[in-house]
């Protein structure tokens, strides 16, 4: 997940559902049905934990947080908006 720790705003993520995770390829798709290629680290990539996480992602269907800007996964989860 990206290692940028300082808080996003919900205008700055995409929500995202994995379509395939195979290495060293990500694509996804967007609530608005865009599909999005998503962008790994080096650090990602040399990970064996970081895609088998994807997998069972993708097979849940869970949606995850990803950086309009950079399309990379965010690792400071969903922000709750008050």
């Amino acid at each position: 997940m990206a290692k940028d720790k300082q808080q996003v705003s919900t205008n700055e993520v995409i929500p995202t559902q994995l379509l395939s995770v195979h290495y060293p390829k990500i694509c996804g798709v967007t609530e608005t049905g865009h599909v999005v290629a998503v962008e790994t680290t080096v650090q990602q990539k040399q990970d064996p934990l970081f895609w088998s996480g994807l997998t069972k992602i993708k097979h849940e269907k869970l949606w995850l947080p990803l950086s309009k800007t950079k399309h990379q996964l965010l690792d400071n989860d969903w922000l709750a908006v008050s």
